[in-house]
């Protein structure tokens, strides 16, 4: 038999079975970790398209409570707080009347935090033996819902931690 006889009968021209099983599972388990992240983004969407106003103004309140307790108390007004952050900024929380929108101000940028306030008030809670000593802070927060227009109140105390 010739050499190049033999050559020629184990030529291949296409890919065999077991290679295409091989690829289409490799491609399969490359595959489910991108299914997870799309099923966990498409949940959260769902969630943050369902919740309600009172849920949603529940979690800001929580955000004011572990930011105003994160940083230092400046200044207590009705309608604002002043706030210094540990960097030094200085931040100021308050309603924007024209938007009807809680904001923070740092001086050259302004962050909303949650739209539909009405009205914010903080009011300080002092020590009975010393009126000056600022040991908490009541947080009010009313909110008028966009899509069914009621109103809705939440009131947090935070407590402050003490300067040393």
């Amino acid at each position: 038999m010739h050499p190049t006889i033999k050559k020629d009968r184990f030529r291949r021209n296409a890919i065999s079975l077991i290679e295409v099983i091989a690829c289409m599972g490799i491609a399969s388990i490359m595959m489910m970790p991108i299914a997870g992240v799309m099923r966990a983004s498409n949940q959260a969407i769902v969630r943050a398209e369902s919740q309600t106003p009172q849920a949603e103004l529940r979690d800001a309140s929580a955000w004011l409570r572990h930011f105003v307790q994160d940083n230092q108390i400046i200044e207590v007004r009705p309608n604002a707080l002043v706030l210094r952050r540990t960097s030094g900024e200085v931040v100021q929380i308050s309603v924007d009347r024209r938007r009807n929108t809680l904001i923070t101000n740092e001086g050259n940028h302004t962050v909303d935090l949650m739209a539909g306030v009405q009205t914010v008030e903080f009011e300080r809670i002092t020590q009975a033996a010393s009126p000056s000593k600022l040991i908490g802070l009541k947080i009010s927060v009313e909110v008028t819902g966009a899509a069914d227009g009621q109103t809705a109140t939440h009131t947090s105390l935070v407590s402050v931690p003490p300067n040393l």
